[in-house]
């Protein structure tokens, strides 16, 4: 009862976020929410990386009190689905904004340490 409970609510959810992106398809929180509902809820990480990049493409800053969720998450995403290049280049790009930030650096080691795999 409790499983199907959660998924409900999950494509509740789900739903309310993509009708809000309709009217506002631009607004990088609301691509980043629905990239962070794929990452944890759907362990879709192919989704998750479309709407995190989504994000970040529409302007998600790096002061916003959500970009460094942001940033990690599809940073593991990348890595989860191969998209090495793609995490490497992330990490870069990000490190000047977040390298002081210790699980940020435990991204850029997974992500060095998978592309030293390959």
């Amino acid at each position: 009862m409790i499983d199907e409970n959660l998924e409900s609510m999950s494509e509740f959810s789900e739903q309310v976020l993509l009708d809000e992106l309709i009217k506002d398809p631009g607004n990088p929180f609301l691509l980043y929410q629905l990239g962070k509902r794929y990452f944890c809820i759907d362990k879709d990480f192919p989704m998750a990386c479309d709407f995190f990049e989504k994000a970040l493409n529409a302007g998600a800053e790096p002061g916003d009190s959500y970009t460094y969720d942001l940033v990690e998450c599809y940073g593991y995403a990348l890595v989860s689905t191969g998209q090495l290049g793609k995490a490497i280049i992330l990490r870069d790009t990000f490190s000047i904004y977040y390298n002081d930030n210790e699980q940020f650096r435990l991204l850029s080691e997974h992500i060095n340490k998978s592309n030293s795999s390959n």
